[in-house]
Formats: C-alpha cells, structure tokens, sequence
C-alpha cells in the first residue's frame, strides 16, 4: 500500500512537470487549532486520554498551472498536551476498603507533519484539498500510541488577494497513521482550522 500512495504521487508530479513554468506559484504560512482525540481500541487497564491545547505552525508552497488542479506541500508542527488519566486501586493484606483514585497527568505532545495535497479550484476563492500526510511523532510513548506513519487530509480552501499578499482560511479533516509505520492501536484525528497570509509569486491570476 505504501508503495502504490507514493507511486501515485510520484507519476501525479511527472506529468504535471510540462506546466511547472506556466504555474501560479504561492508561499503560505499559517496558524491552526484543533478538536484532536486518539480514535480507536484503547488498552484493558490503560490510561483514558484527553488532547488539550492542540496548536499546529506551518509553511506551505503551492502551484497552480492553467487547469483547475495544483499541488500544495510543506511542512507542519504540531504541539498539545496529553491528559492521560490511570485508575489505581489500592491492595493489601487485609484488602482495604473498596476505592480507587484517578490520576491526571499532563504530558507533551509534539508531531511534524508533510502534506502532499491535490488541489482543485471550484472558483477563484474557493478550492478543494485532499491527499497523504508523512507524519512523525516528536514524543515518546508505548507502542500503542505510536503516531508516525503515513495519513490523510481532506479540506476547503478559502483565499482573498489583495495585489499579491492574501490571507486565506482552511478547515480541514485529519486521521494520523492510517498507515502505521509501527504496531498502534489508536489513531490521532483532527478536526481542523488553520489561518493564514500567502504572497503570490507570480501577478497571472491575483483576483
């Protein structure tokens, strides 16, 4: 599976290739925040979890040629903190009575992540996205939480230019490590919105 995605990709850009010097080439940064939850069969006995403060930074680099479809990529980190709650029960020799205790502890969480985005234009503020994410997990857990490996986005783009500087919003739909580089019982998924400026490189299609 992971040789067909990149195998896709990889043709997807040849033949794009002709129209590379007749695109609308654009630089993005952006600022994002998150609805975030690990999704999936959590351990008998393991800790509950619960994602707080999800932030992501970016930059990206798109192009457009003359049809309707382009290509984004870039680079995205991500940061939130862990709430990860453990259930002890005391025990002892005569047993006490019966209690138990919920522990909250907050733990870091750091991602990078590489999107290699399709995108189609409906109207000239208005454009689809979808396509892979590369991700790798910057902090370290059990293997049941591994989050690095290979996901998906889905997404709306909306952009105004003013001349050549534009700002633009983007909800999104991400699942992490849908394609787990190791074993993972969870999958980290995000409901999305980013904002961000752009600058146009080239003047062609400024609206």
């Amino acid at each position: 599976m992971k040789k067909l995605i990149w195998g896709l990709l990889i043709f997807g850009v040849i033949m794009q290739l002709p129209t590379l010097g007749q695109s609308d080439w654009q630089v993005k940064a952006f600022a994002g925040v998150s609805d975030a939850a690990f999704l999936g069969d959590v351990l008998d006995g393991g800790p509950s979890m619960n994602v707080d403060r999800f932030q992501e930074y970016g930059v990206r680099l798109s192009w457009q040629g003359n049809s309707k479809w382009g290509l984004e990529t870039g680079i995205t980190y991500a940061k939130a903190t862990l709430q990860l709650g453990t259930m002890w029960i005391p025990t002892g020799n005569p047993p006490p009575r019966p209690v138990s205790l919920l522990t909250i502890t907050p733990t870091p969480f750091e991602y990078i992540s590489v999107p290699i985005l399709a995108t189609y234009e409906l109207v000239s503020f208005l454009s689809l996205q979808a396509g892979p994410l590369l991700g790798f997990q910057q902090s370290e857990y059990s293997s049941w939480m591994e989050q690095s490996g290979v996901g998906y986005l889905v997404g709306v783009n909306l952009q105004h230019y003013f001349d050549r500087l534009g700002v633009f919003l983007q909800p999104n739909f991400k699942q992490h490590a849908a394609i787990g580089f190791n074993q993972s019982n969870t999958r980290l998924t995000e409901f999305g919105l980013q904002l961000g400026v752009a600058y146009q490189l080239s003047s062609k299609r400024v609206n």
